[in-house]
């Protein structure tokens, strides 16, 4: 059938990029390597040929057999997958491309000897100083790739996801009782989790659509955000804490910013918030919704309005919600929705506290053909 050619192509169209990756062109995601660097060079790559040639010319010996066996089936992976670094997948077939390499400079030194030791010992002498040459130029061109021209890549710490480790830090630094809070990273990220010593109090929501003001009665609460131009977590948190701290972060070595702001809100701080104490809706004495807030007034079809909802945790929550947001015609006809865990799934109310305040901001957009209303 098509689809079983198709698949067959795309598998052999992998094959060939699994192939070039060890001495033609390489993988192209920078955490992993140089992007389009062979993980073979021009030398490593001739014996690696040669060495193959060896197997190949001996199959019917187990140990070779053996070998291109070992290099075919952990090399597969990364000739039927293309969602990852190709390298990656053919990681346990490494091994085996280091043997051959090895048999590619052996077996010919070997020949050699055996060919003119009894009568003239320099052909085997300058193949040794040929291999020992070479391998010391492999040496010196893999540190200095490695080393000097992929350490020197501004982005490199990016890649290496040095903005996480930076705000798991600044976790680690603050007191195992204080709340912290991150935007937008998700506090169960690996590196943060490692490098904050897995602080028992870290939360993350997306200051880019929501905001959560936690009851800080009895503890200090610390934000820490990471810049970006939709993010507004700084002003608003400024407005209602006028005596919190703000901060700097270690400043980003490509780009003019830090890799985050700190929010500190005093403990005993009380939340400036415009929002009425009374609940307009009371959901099974979970959840209550004290404001809400929508934005322009007037729209048409095919236009985005923003809704913005200001919650309240009115105890600890363990169940995740979704929240329906539907706007109705006057016949009652549904003219747009946004259905979704409340700030896009990165404040899902399960992590909510008693005490919380979350302001979440929703894009509703107006279908088509919709008369303007107001």
């Amino acid at each position: 059938s098509a689809d079983m050619s198709q698949q067959i192509a795309g598998i052999g169209d992998q094959a060939v990029v699994a192939l070039r990756m060890f001495f033609i062109e390489g993988d192209y995601e920078p955490l992993y390597t140089i992007p389009g660097r062979p993980s073979l060079n021009a030398f490593l790559a001739a014996a690696f040929l040669a060495g193959i040639f060896v197997a190949l010319w001996c199959w019917k010996r187990p140990a070779m057999l053996y070998l291109l066996a070992w290099l075919l089936l952990l090399a597969a992976p990364a000739m039927i997958a293309d969602q990852a670094a190709t390298a990656k997948r053919a990681l346990g077939a490494f091994p085996a491309a280091a043997i051959l390499i090895s048999l590619g400079l052996v077996v010919p030194y070997l020949l050699l000897v055996g060919q003119t030791a009894a009568k003239n010992r320099w052909p085997g002498a300058l193949y040794a100083v040929f291999v020992t040459l070479g391998l010391t130029w492999s040496a010196f061109a893999t540190f200095n790739d490695y080393f000097v021209r992929w350490g020197q890549d501004p982005a490199l710490a990016a890649h290496f996801e040095r903005d996480h480790t930076e705000i798991g830090l600044a976790a680690a630094a603050a007191a195992r009782e204080a709340a912290v809070l991150i935007s937008p990273f998700p506090a169960d990220h690996p590196a943060i989790q490692l490098n904050s010593n897995r602080h028992p109090n870290m939360r993350s929501y997306d200051g880019h659509r929501c905001l959560i003001i936690p009851d800080g009665a009895g503890q200090d609460v610390q934000y820490l955000i990471v810049p970006g131009e939709t993010e507004t977590s700084i002003r608003q948190l400024q407005e209602i804490f006028p005596n919190g701290v703000v901060e700097q972060g270690p400043q980003r070595a490509d780009r003019e910013e830090p890799y985050y702001s700190s929010f500190v809100v005093p403990q005993g701080s009380t939340a400036q918030l415009e929002d009425g104490v009374d609940l307009l809706l009371n959901w099974q004495d979970e959840i209550g919704l004290l404001d809400y807030d929508v934005s322009p007034q007037s729209a048409s079809s095919g236009e985005t309005i923003s809704v913005t909802l200001t919650y309240r945790a009115l105890q600890d929550l363990d169940v995740d919600y979704t929240a329906y947001i539907h706007l109705l015609d006057r016949q009652g006809v549904l003219a747009g929705q946004a259905d979704a865990e409340p700030c896009g799934g990165a404040l899902r109310t399960g992590t909510w506290r008693s005490g919380d305040t979350i302001r979440d901001t929703v894009q509703l957009h107006i279908a088509a053909g919709m008369p303007p209303r107001s």
